[in-house]
């Protein structure tokens, strides 16, 4: 049993301690947690087929048999783990994405091919401006109480200025995960109000207005929705990002070195080596 145990603690023990180290966005956790859930499935499924299934394939073509069974398994590891390094590595390199704070910048990229920006963009614009003699709207909240977590609100979309004075639509995230460091409101909620400088993680996105069908640049599928500026983005959100994410992509790459191992255990027990008897089932 042990050799179960220690494996499935070298794959989980990373996830939870994105999870609640409390040290990254909590929808870092949500992105990298599946990944490596899927991978301790398979530390399961493996041990349970090593143990009680591939040693008892009769002959004939026993080994090429059990060696297609590993060679499943090592696939499996291989994809899975790749997958989740791939993610981790891609959250890493953040910091290098464009930072967008005017019409001409937003446009640009709009332009740009997908390939080059598959990350996404950072543009820092200010939430849905007012009159100085008015007073501010909440625009977005939720609340942190367990008791009234059902009390929260994203738009679609709202209304934002960028550095040019440049309005125009961004994505509204939909999910407290991804509303990254959002003050309190006056309401006593965590939300956005106007006049708030935001830095939105999406996709550049281009519609024609109506009336006079002139192109509008915007921001898309909004992956994160951060509070403060270009300025604060470093400590605030990009090391938080990398320091969460390291540990996972750390322990992929590893699982990701070893998903060989199936297919060597399969060849060995094919080959009636040391792993041949299979336990009792009780």
């Amino acid at each position: 049993m042990l050799s179960l145990v220690l494996p499935s603690l070298l794959i989980v023990s990373p996830a939870v301690y994105v999870l609640v180290s409390g040290g990254g966005p909590n929808f870092v956790a949500e992105m990298l947690m599946g990944k490596t859930l899927a991978l301790l499935a398979l530390v399961v499924v493996t041990w349970l087929v090593l143990n009680y299934i591939t040693p008892r394939i009769e002959p004939p073509s026993r080994a090429a048999k059990s060696m297609l069974i590993g060679s499943v398994l090592s696939f499996a590891f291989f994809m899975t783990s790749g997958a989740l390094w791939l993610e981790t590595a891609e959250l890493n390199v953040l910091g290098k994405n464009a930072r967008v704070m005017t019409q001409g910048d937003l446009k640009t990229q709009w332009e740009r091919p997908w390939g080059e920006r598959s990350r996404g963009i950072f543009v820092q614009a200010k939430v849905k401006p007012h009159q100085k003699d008015e007073e501010a709207e909440v625009v977005a909240y939720y609340t942190a109480s367990r008791v009234q977590a059902n009390q929260s609100y994203f738009p679609t979309s709202f209304e934002v200025a960028l550095d040019d004075g440049y309005r125009t639509e961004v994505a509204c995230v939909q999910s407290r995960a991804r509303a990254v460091n959002w003050p309190q409101t006056k309401n006593g909620k965590i939300g956005l109000s106007q006049g708030d400088t935001i830095v939105v993680w999406g996709e550049p996105s281009q519609y024609t207005a109506m009336g006079n069908g002139l192109a509008i640049y915007g921001v898309a599928e909004s992956k994160a929705i951060i509070s403060g500026s270009f300025e604060t983005l470093e400590e605030s959100f990009l090391k938080p990002v990398q320091a969460a994410a390291r540990p996972v992509g750390w322990m992929a790459l590893g699982v990701l070195l070893l998903s060989w191992l199936p297919l060597l255990l399969s060849y060995w027990i094919g080959k009636d080596g040391p792993l041949t008897s299979a336990p009792q089932a009780p």
